[in-house]
C-alpha cells in the first residue's frame, strides 16, 4: 500500500515561511498582507495564486520566482513541520511506502528534503512543476498506481484520491476549509491520528 502525502498544511507549517516571503512580494505591489486571508492561498498552484490576486500576466512569473526563492531560503531558517510529523512518518514508513505529491516548485521540494531530512521517510516526490501544475488527480491517474491513500488539507488532495476511487484523509488542522473535506474518507485534527487510522 502506498500513502501519498500533500506537504504544505499536512506535515509542513508553511504559513511561517509563506507569510515572510509574501509580505515582501506584496509590498512591492502595494498590497498589505493583513488585508488578505493569506493562509487560504497555501497549497494552490503558485501561478493561479497571483492570478487570483489580480496581478498582470506579464508580472506573474517574476512574482512566483521572487516569492519562491525567499521561501526556499527561509525554510532552513524558520521552517517547521507539525508537531508529531517525524513520529508519525517513522511509524508509517515501516508499514507502507510513502510519497509526496505537492503543488510546488522543484527547488522548494529540494529545500524541504534537505531541511527536514525527508528522504528518510519518502521514496518519491511528485511536484507540480514537473507536471506543469495540472490537477493532482490527473498526475496520480497518469501513474496507473494500483492502490493508494491520499492525505492532504485541500480539496485538490481529496479529489486526487476520490476521483481515482481511492481513500482519502483530510487534514483539518491545515489550510483548507472544512467544506473541502466533503469527499474525504476520514478527517483528522492532528497528524498523529494517522497512526490510529493506518
Amino acid at each position: 500500500m502506498l500513502i501519498i502525502f500533500d506537504f504544505d498544511g499536512t506535515i509542513h507549517q508553511t504559513h511561517i515561511i509563506y507569510k515572510k516571503a509574501m509580505e515582501v512580494s506584496l509590498k512591492e505591489l502595494g498590497i498589505n498582507i493583513d488585508d488578505l486571508d493569506f493562509k487560504s492561498l497555501i497549497g494552490k498552484d503558485p501561478y493561479e495564486t497571483w492570478r487570483f490576486l489580480g496581478i498582470k500576466e506579464e508580472k506573474i512569473a517574476h512574482m512566483v520566482n521572487k516569492t519562491g526563492l525567499m521561501m526556499d531560503e527561509n525554510m532552513s531558517l524558520f521552517g517547521k513541520l507539525y508537531q508529531g510529523s517525524y513520529q508519525t512518518l517513522s511509524y508509517l514508513k515501516d508499514k507502507y511506502d510513502l510519497m509526496i505529491c505537492s503543488n510546488c516548485r522543484n527547488s522548494y521540494m529540494e529545500a524541504a528534503r534537505k531541511t527536514y531530512g525527508l528522504d528518510r521517510y519518502f521514496k518519491a516526490y511528485l511536484t507540480g512543476e514537473d507536471y506543469n501544475f495540472i490537477d493532482k488527480y490527473k498526475i496520480l491517474k497518469s501513474l496507473y498506481l494500483e492502490e493508494f491513500i491520499v492525505v492532504g488539507d485541500r480539496e485538490n488532495d481529496i479529489e486526487a484520491g476520490y476521483k481515482n476511487k481511492m481513500k482519502t484523509i483530510f487534514a483539518a488542522y491545515g489550510y483548507g476549509a472544512i467544506e473541502e473535506a466533503k469527499h474525504a474518507s476520514y478527517i483528522i485534527n492532528d497528524v498523529r491520528e494517522l497512526m490510529k487510522i493506518l
